[in-house]
């Protein structure tokens, strides 16, 4: 999993997607986050993919600014600026 990422965290985040998809609550654009339960200034959101696609390991720890933790990680969805404007909100 990523870098501040809990496994168990992953796991479950990376399943409400395909979970969400397959109830057609979200589209082929449906993105779902968490707070990081360790550290709230921090969320958990997949990297660019489809909700049905989402696996643990694409799972990103992103800051309130909408950044990375993990520099190397995988093309970030461009809406994750919106979950960190709720999130810090």
């Amino acid at each position: 999993m990523g870098l501040n990422v809990p496994d168990n965290l992953a796991r479950e985040l990376a399943l409400a997607n395909r979970i969400l998809y397959d109830q057609q609550i979200v589209d082929g654009l449906g993105h779902v986050s968490l707070r990081h339960p360790d550290d709230p200034s921090l969320f958990l959101l997949s990297c660019s993919r489809a909700p049905a696609l989402v696996r643990p390991e694409g799972i990103v720890c992103y800051r309130a600014d909408g950044s990375a933790l993990d520099t190397e990680a995988p093309r970030p969805y461009l809406e994750r600026f919106i979950h960190a404007e709720i999130y810090r909100a």
